[in-house]
């Protein structure tokens, strides 16, 4: 399964993606956004399976 993270805070982020990579190897992370806008591009583009998503971020 494909997964992109969307976190403004980049060490939640890598935290995030080496718990994937440790705990779920079945799943891919295929992009890692720091801002909203360019998380609705990536998911337009890349079509993940999971998003996962803080759920507080700016504008």
């Amino acid at each position: 399964m494909r997964v992109i993270i969307v976190d403004d805070e980049i060490t939640s982020s890598q935290v995030l993606e080496e718990l994937i990579k440790h705990y779920l190897p079945q799943l891919e992370v295929i992009a890692i956004c720091n801002k909203p806008s360019d998380a609705v591009s990536k998911i337009s583009v890349l079509k993940p399976d999971i998003v996962f998503m803080d759920i507080e971020l700016p504008v």
